[in-house]
């Protein structure tokens, strides 16, 4: 806080005729070119990040075999293909909402077993950000981060 302080004070200094002819002090360009620097560093490492578990989830279910196995929150899916089918990445543009109800999907074959933690979206109840806990990078800090949205039917019942 106390840089933007600073900084509005800096821009917003208005020269007056009686203060006298001190040198101002000139605008920190190197603290400006750090902090920009570091918050592209971090939303790049986190695109990265994301990318890279949407990307291990993806390989995952194109690799499921038959038989497989869908639990939703527990409970065995009725329709286990049509789930699978609907967990596929959207490209869906962030809209200012957060996630809401979680949704634990479960998904085992006879070589291995993950789970989907999905979260409808509080604007649009066809949408869901998912997260991968197993393959969560911010474990441990926060929540977690998602990995990416998906837009589907299939699991207005849950």
């Amino acid at each position: 806080m106390s840089f933007f302080y600073v900084l509005i004070k800096m821009l917003l200094r208005v020269p007056f005729p009686w203060k006298s002819k001190k040198k101002d002090p000139t605008f920190p360009k190197f603290g400006l070119v750090l902090l920009l620097t570091s918050i592209a560093g971090v939303d790049g490492l986190t695109y990265f990040m994301s990318a890279q578990a949407r990307a291990r989830v993806s390989e995952r279910m194109s690799k499921l075999s038959h038989p497989f196995r869908v639990t939703i929150n527990g409970q065995q899916a009725t329709d286990p293909d049509a789930i699978v089918a609907a967990l596929k990445f959207d490209d869906i543009d962030a809209h200012h909402s957060h996630p809401t109800k979680r949704i634990e999907v479960r998904i085992q074959d006879q070589k291995e077993s993950f789970v989907l933690v999905l979260a409808r979206d509080s604007e649009r109840a066809a949408e869901y950000w998912v997260y991968s806990p197993q393959d969560d990078y911010t474990k441990g800090l926060s929540e977690g981060h998602e990995i990416g949205r998906i837009a589907t039917h299939a699991l207005d019942g849950y």
